[in-house]
C-alpha cells in the first residue's frame, strides 16, 4: 500500500485521514503527518498516524503527499521540502485561495 503524508493537520487533513482510515478498517499505519502545533501532532499519535519531525521526513517517507496548510504558508512550506521532492513523489494541494500558480512553483 502506498504511504499518505499530510503537511498540516488541521481540521480539512484531520477530516481527510479519518475518511482515509474508514475505507481501510481504521488503519493508520500507512498514513505520516507533521504539523507545527504540537497539540495537532498529538491528536495524530492518538489516531495511529505517525508523527514526523518535518514536512520533509513527511515527504521522504510517503509516496503521496497532501499540502494542508493555509495558503500563506504555502511558499515556506515548499521551501522546506525542496530537499526531499523528486520524481517519483506525488503531492495534492487542499490550499483554497491561490490563483497564481507560480506562487507555489
Amino acid at each position: 500500500m502506498k504511504k499518505i503524508g499530510f503537511i498540516g493537520a488541521g481540521n480539512m487533513a484531520t477530516a481527510i485521514i479519518k475518511g482515509v482510515m474508514a475505507q481501510n478498517d481504521g488503519k493508520a499505519d500507512f498514513i505520516n503527518a507533521f504539523d507545527t502545533d504540537n497539540n495537532k501532532c498529538a491528536l495524530m499519535s492518538e489516531m495511529g498516524v505517525s508523527v514526523c519531525k518535518s514536512g520533509c521526513e513527511v515527504v521522504e517517507n510517503s509516496d503521496i503527499t497532501v499540502l494542508a496548510v493555509k495558503p500563506q504558508n504555502y511558499q515556506e512550506v515548499l521551501e522546506t521540502i525542496k530537499p526531499a521532492v523528486n520524481e517519483s513523489k506525488t503531492f495534492v494541494s487542499i490550499a483554497a485561495g491561490i490563483s497564481d500558480r507560480k506562487s507555489v512553483v
